[in-house]
């Protein structure tokens, strides 16, 4: 239960830090190879820490019209279906339409593997339209769906977010 209450917490709260460029480096992705790095904090909760988010870009400022790809270093070990259900939550709590809910359940379900301390998520948006997740440098799932990368990564990267100042953070605004 302990692990479940953690897991919908690290989506709740953050603080600043830095990390995992490793899963970046000598990628074969031509995208992330022509990155730079925009921001980076620290999300944990009463002093735990969860993971570390980095954003990256191929721009000066951020925009979902731009490539981009966010990095999630984790300190913690997570379920598969704890990081599902914890990313559906708070897709409906930034207001995602309904109908999209039931479609994103199946789709997240595939891309989001179970974690341990140590391992690194790499999600990259080519596109507005197109998601693609990367566990420790190794492809999980590819995501072509309207609209996937705000919906999805929006939970740290929108005005929406559950703590803009980390978002900001993030996205190199301070």
């Amino acid at each position: 239960m302990l692990q479940k209450i953690a897991a919908f917490c690290f989506f709740l709260l953050g603080c600043s830090g830095a990390q995992a460029q490793g899963v970046l480096d000598g990628s074969d992705d031509l995208l992330v190879r022509d990155i730079t790095k925009k921001g980076t904090a620290m999300y944990k909760v009463l002093g735990v820490r969860f993971y570390q988010a980095s954003l990256y870009s191929t721009e000066d400022s951020f925009s979902w019209q731009y490539p981009l790809a966010l990095e999630l270093g984790y300190m913690r070990s997570f379920s598969g279906e704890m990081l599902v259900s914890a990313t559906l939550h708070e897709v409906v709590r930034m207001g995602v339409p309904d109908e999209d809910h039931s479609e994103l359940h199946p789709i997240l379900g595939e891309c989001f593997k179970s974690v341990q301390k140590g391992d690194v998520y790499l999600a990259i948006a080519d596109n507005p339209n197109r998601l693609r997740f990367k566990l420790n440098s190794e492809q999980v799932c590819e995501i072509d769906y309207e609209n996937i990368a705000p919906k999805v990564l929006g939970i740290w990267l929108s005005d929406a977010s559950r703590d803009l100042k980390r978002s900001r953070q993030l996205r190199g605004l301070k």
